[in-house]
């Protein structure tokens, strides 16, 4: 096997190492929003190029899941959903706030905005504050337990998609996973609408989630009269 030594063979190596997720022929337009099914050794989550505003040096996704997790009503007051004058204005007080203040105080201590006040960041909760333990845990573990769990869960409990594993060949078996992945996802939009709204309009995301769901619930079915070992 050959080692790639070229400067997309590192990047892969390093994309991985802090994500979890190889990017392995992975174009700008595939790169994907949320963590595979590990963080990986670091942490850190894929983001998408697309989402990435270059005039105010923000991802626009990660900061609306972020807000719409953690502080609802800011959110919907924001619009942040929507190439708007009243998103353009916070996302250049953002901007401003950083250049003026830096990164650091501006994660430490927020950024005020007209009657709003936006908290960017939650560090570890002290001892018996339920409120910011709260927060704290509802940063981006909630959509990543989604992805990685709670969705492949009830995809894997389809009928359909159970009976196709068993009695027909992998390319029927995805037709019957991708049926019943579209019949979760309707069922999540109550629980998590921006992720619903990113499966349906976003095709890249959609190919993601799709292919990750199907990598974590399909397995062949095995042989009969095949044995474990040799």
């Amino acid at each position: 096997m050959s080692t790639d030594t070229t400067e997309q063979g590192l990047e892969s190596l390093i994309v991985k190492a802090m994500t979890g997720l190889a990017s392995d022929g992975m174009t700008p337009v595939d790169a994907v929003r949320k963590p595979a099914v590990s963080y990986g050794g670091t942490g850190w989550l894929l983001g998408d190029p697309t989402d990435y505003d270059r005039e105010h040096c923000v991802d626009l996704f990660q900061l609306r899941a972020f807000l719409q997790a953690t502080q609802p009503k800011v959110a919907q007051a924001l619009d942040l959903g929507q190439d708007s004058p009243r998103r353009r204005k916070v996302l250049a007080r953002l901007h401003g706030e950083i250049t003026k203040r830096g990164t650091i105080d501006v994660l430490r201590h927020g950024v005020k905005h007209g009657p709003l006040h936006l908290d960017l960041f939650y560090g570890t909760p002290s001892p018996g504050n339920a409120v910011a333990a709260e927060r704290y845990a509802r940063n981006a573990d909630r959509v990543h337990k989604l992805i990685t769990e709670d969705i492949p869960a009830r995809v894997a409990a389809d009928t359909a998609f159970q009976n196709a594993k068993k009695n027909s060949d992998k390319q029927n078996a995805r037709i019957e996973h991708d049926k019943a992945l579209a019949r979760v996802m309707t069922a999540v939009l109550k629980d998590d609408t921006e992720l619903f709204k990113q499966f349906m309009d976003n095709e890249s995301f959609k190919r993601w989630l799709t292919d990750t769901v199907f990598g974590l619930t399909y397995e062949p079915p095995v042989a009969a009269g095949s044995t474990a070992g040799r």
